[in-house]
């Protein structure tokens, strides 16, 4: 692949471009699907690649560690919060010598889940770290690291790719068109992550289903409101995505009437939007307003589906 193609991470592989200053541990904080972990394993590509133009995604050391089986470097990968027993395992590892390669890399995911015990657990490890072991501990928020973490770690942190290059990346290489890309750019807010997330068919179903929703209550009854909720049947989890699709269709409403289509974010809809004239501002600002209440309710343990069944009614205008 190559660090080109890890948008918003650039500044961080001129780091290890420079081996002469490498650290021994690394903190790459970023967004939940940032890309920590595409950037960490080009990082461990390059530390390693035996090629001229590093790193190659050629030799045999690049090959194996795309596949995952390359001795010298170690993923973890939690499906669960990282305790004592997982930071044993990988202390056990780093007292041995890299088997075929300069170095040894631990690529520590979800580091941010550490409980307070493992983090003092691996702590010794990483003050005395040996030469040629390099750690990379991917965090969604570095701020739930224990202080003494961080203190003996460089802080990196992948920022969101800008608009053109992602729109860019997702037609060259998902061979989606330009307006489903700009899309997924605008809305994901340049984390690529989230960007191709918005390009898997679950995904894109289940935007249409809210679309398909915020046509019903163009021509609804009110007493029909109640039957939406089971279109979706959203948990406390997936509302947000819900609330989010709503926000950005009747903040695009918003932007129309005043005559910014360059600003929209559903441009892939931009045709459907157009349709739309009937929303004054006030009804347009009161109706974000009450998407971002139901927000609020629903992160208090409100009930979900009276929260959704209120907000349907408000947006109805009832």
């Amino acid at each position: 692949m190559g660090f080109n193609n890890v948008l918003g991470a650039e500044h961080i592989f001129k780091i290890f471009m420079r081996e002469d200053s490498l650290s021994n541990v690394y903190i790459i904080n970023g967004e939940r699907g940032s890309g920590k972990g595409l950037a960490a394993k080009e990082i461990a590509k390059y530390l390693n690649c035996t090629g001229k133009v590093k790193p190659c995604d050629s030799c045999r050391n690049c090959k194996s560690i795309e596949a995952g089986s390359f001795p010298d470097v170690y993923t973890l990968t939690p499906a669960r919060a990282i305790g004592v027993d997982d930071i044993r395992d990988i202390i056990e590892r780093s007292v041995v010598r890299p088997y075929t390669s300069r170095y040894k890399v631990f690529i520590i995911d979800k580091a941010h889940t550490m409980t307070g015990e493992a983090q003092n657990a691996i702590l010794k490890t990483l003050e005395e770290c040996e030469s040629d072991n390099i750690f990379l501990l991917l965090a969604d928020s570095i701020d739930a690291l224990l202080p003494t973490i961080r203190s003996r770690a460089q802080a990196l942190t992948i920022k969101r790719a800008g608009e053109e290059e992602l729109i860019k990346l997702l037609v060259s290489k998902y061979g989606t068109d330009r307006d489903t890309a700009a899309f997924a750019a605008r809305f994901s807010k340049g984390v690529v992550g989230k960007a191709v997330m918005l390009l898997e068919p679950e995904h894109i179903a289940f935007r249409q289903e809210v679309f398909n929703i915020i046509e019903r209550l163009r021509h609804i009854r009110p007493y029909e409101v109640f039957d939406l909720f089971d279109t979706l049947k959203p948990d406390r989890e997936s509302s947000g995505e819900v609330l989010d699709i709503l926000e950005s269709f009747f903040r695009d409403l918003l932007l129309l009437n005043h005559g910014k289509e360059k600003l929209v974010i559903n441009v892939d809809k931009l045709p459907y939007l157009m349709t739309y004239g009937e929303f004054s501002d006030d009804r347009l600002i009161n109706i974000i307003e009450r998407i971002e209440d139901t927000r609020r309710f629903i992160s208090c343990n409100s009930n979900i589906q009276l929260a959704f069944d209120v907000l349907y009614i408000d947006i109805l205008g009832v």
